[in-house]
């Protein structure tokens, strides 16, 4: 019986092998990127993955990475690259570098944060050869050259040990352990270039011939110290995020694949992590079910900043758009260290641009930004970051948008008729169970859609349509309502900070304004009512301005001089004397503010629209104009840019009783006529 010799080595083949140029990115201190330029010959193609193949878990930093439009690659790109019979082919036909990265993943195929840690060898042969090796992972040698490129390595020898290597930029190999579905290893995942990828391989498989002759260039990226030795260390960032910073840099530049994608993935400013975290909350806590009411990946950019689907709740890029009015200002970022809990020296963040044993307070304060936390931060500070956004803004959005009555209602709703179709599907055994499959994932995760599909899809947005305009007010389904929600929210949180008392009472005060507002026994915003006309609304039509946003903001406010439920709230949240006091005076000045801005509004309005009102007679119609063609010679002899001339008097007189009527109106609705407000008072607060 001959031995056999048994192998003490783990036996990773690294089999997918690539030569090419070798190069770094690295500037100014930034983590150092290596990448590989190369080619894939077609059959390689199918070593790459899409960034939907990695990770099957329900998991939002996945979702945010996976949208492809397969029919514009059809129709699109696969046409550029090879015509159908029925066109003309293009004479000169090239596509630029798909963008891959080299990850990590389990036996699950789910991404892993880190890299094995790296180790270094080199051998002699008629040349120095550098190779350095993560293991499991892949590979890559370097072959030393004079005068060559000096690069830094880090690997790991029973310690972490630094290096520089002068290496031949021109020529490397990479080895890559990709291993098949269900075993650990590397994937190479495309981060630019997926609806490319996703035309060769659909040519790949129906016209092969077309396609025969096309060698592809690739560009194969890595983030070298993003090991597992490294996990610890607060300046060296994940895999994931490796790869969302790749792709938002590039998708920035170039025509926007998704307004929402670049709101999400991108760390610019504090708005993307709250956005994001808000989302991850949400599909946690309830689903694919919460998730759907939620728009959070709309491709085009004007219509990621609406609301644009008509079962949804709410939208990224309305939430976005709101945070950055509050917080894009010197006075905003204030409010937001307070309401995130960062000393206003913000001491434990580090800014320093260098390591040191000793702590320099000064220095580290000295490099603070003037925009932070809003913007202006650093890769290690998001950790800290994105725990005191959880602890605070994420809890916030989830209290307005899914705790406020009607919307948690609507979310109850949507969930049960999902739920209810598939009981029934699964207790008749219907063979409809994958067109509901599909028509629940587009619906819910925008999935693509299916023609088997497309009917029920039509008929479940048809009936969550119906149910919602049922359950939710109109105006509440608006991105003005949602904005002015939550710059209630700001305001209230601003005022209780100059007061030192404790913010957790403001989200629940701000859902209790809201829900209020809409109740059926008060129905403050509906359109009938006289001081929401002209300020609000224009007869049917919503004003879509900051003004009227404002006054929105000013109604929800105004629900704190209902005096049987505010004195529910106070019970409800415990709230002390001299936070009462402080609640109804702001209260009592919004709206006075808000009657102030009325009555300018209407008065406006009037002025535009008088030669046409007809509720006015031809005599009043021509003394208007007389005194208006009048007004500014009025001026001229007054020698001043603002008079009270006989024209203002005229506007005055014929508005007078249209706001009178409107402040009764209000007065009526609230119970109340203690306001801040004169009609006398001929100043009127300016818009901030």
């Amino acid at each position: 019986m001959s031995g056999i010799r048994r192998s003490t080595t783990t036996g990773y083949t690294y089999a997918f092998e690539k030569a090419g140029s070798f190069g770094i990115f690295s500037s100014n201190g930034s983590v150092p990127v290596e990448y590989m330029m190369t080619s894939f010959s077609v059959d390689d193609l199918a070593q790459l993955s899409y960034s939907k193949d990695i990770n099957t878990d329900l998991n939002f930093d996945y979702l945010i990475q996976r949208d492809i439009d397969e029919e514009r690659a059809r129709v699109e790109i696969s046409q550029y690259i090879s015509s159908s019979e029925d066109r003309v082919q293009k004479d000169i036909v090239f596509l630029p570098p798909l963008l891959v990265s080299i990850v990590n993943v389990d036996s699950n195929n789910k991404l892993i944060d880190h890299y094995p840690n790296c180790s270094l060898n080199s051998t002699d042969d008629n040349g120095v050869i550098f190779e350095r090796i993560w293991p499991g992972i892949f590979k890559i040698r370097n072959f030393e050259i004079q005068n060559g490129k000096a690069i830094p390595v880090k690997y790991y020898d029973s310690e972490i040990k630094d290096e520089v290597i002068t290496v031949d930029i021109n020529q490397a190999i990479i080895n890559i352990n990709s291993t098949r579905e269900g075993v650990a290893g590397a994937r190479l995942v495309v981060i630019d270039g997926q609806h490319r990828l996703f035309a060769l391989n659909y040519l790949r498989k129906e016209h092969p011939d077309k396609i025969k002759n096309i060698v592809v260039p690739v560009c194969i990226v890595y983030s070298p110290y993003s090991t597992l030795i490294n996990s610890t260390v607060a300046t060296v960032p994940t895999i994931p995020e490796v790869l969302r910073n790749l792709f938002v840099d590039i998708n920035s530049t170039v025509e926007r694949v998704s307004g929402h994608f670049l709101t999400l993935l991108s760390d610019r400013t504090l708005g993307s992590v709250i956005c994001r975290e808000f989302c991850k909350n949400i599909l946690s806590e309830r689903q694919e079910y919460g998730l759907g009411l939620i728009e959070w990946n709309t491709k085009k950019h004007k219509e990621s900043l609406e609301i644009s689907r008509e079962y949804t709740i709410t939208s990224i890029g309305v939430i976005n758009n709101i945070l950055e009015d509050c917080f894009g200002t010197r006075n905003g970022i204030k409010i937001l260290m307070s309401i995130l809990g960062i000393r206003e020296s913000a001491t434990e963040f580090d800014f320093s641009e260098f390591e040191s044993d000793e702590d320099d307070e000064d220095n580290i304060v000295s490099n603070i930004p003037e925009t932070f936390p809003w913007s202006g931060f650093l890769s290690k500070h998001k950790p800290i970051l994105t725990k005191l956004v959880n602890e605070t803004l994420t809890k916030t959005l989830v209290t307005l948008f899914f705790e406020t009555k009607f919307f948690a209602d609507y979310y109850n709703n949507l969930k049960c008729l999902f739920e209810e179709q598939e009981a029934q599907i699964k207790s008749n055994r219907s063979c409809d169970s994958g067109v509901f499959y599909f028509a629940k994932k587009h619906i819910l995760l925008n999935d693509p859609e299916t023609k088997k599909s497309l009917p029920l899809i039509n008929e479940l947005i048809s009936e969550l349509k119906s149910r919602k305009e049922k359950i939710v007010p109109s105006l509440a389904s608006k991105s003005i309502c949602h904005k002015a929600m939550i710059e209630a929210w700001f305001l209230l949180c601003s005022k209780i900070i100059v007061h030192k008392k404790d913010l957790k009472v403001v989200d629940k005060i701000i859902q209790y304004c809201v829900e209020s507002a809409f109740s059926p026994n008060v129905q403050l915003f509906s359109e009938q009512r006289l001081f929401i006309q002209d300020t609000i609304y224009i007869n049917q039509r919503i004003k879509v301005t900051k003004v009227a946003r404002r006054q929105i903001v000013r109604l929800f406010f105004s629900q704190l001089l209902l005096k049987a439920n505010f004195e529910r709230l106070v019970n409800d949240l415990n709230i002390d004397n001299e936070l009462q006091d402080v609640l109804i005076k702001f209260a009592k000045s919004e709206v006075g503010a808000y009657l102030n801005q009325m009555s300018k509004d209407k008065t406006n309005t009037f002025i535009k629209t008088f030669r046409s009102n007809y509720n006015l007679d031809d005599i009043d119609r021509d003394k208007l104009l007389a005194a208006e063609a009048n007004r500014t010679r009025e001026i001229k002899q007054k020698n001043a840019s603002e008079v009270y001339t006989e024209f203002d008097s005229l506007v005055k007189f014929y508005t007078k009783e249209g706001i009178v009527n409107a402040y009764q109106d209000l007065t009526n609705c609230l119970k109340s006529n203690d306001f801040d407000f004169s009609f006398d008072n001929e100043s009127y607060e300016d818009e901030i």
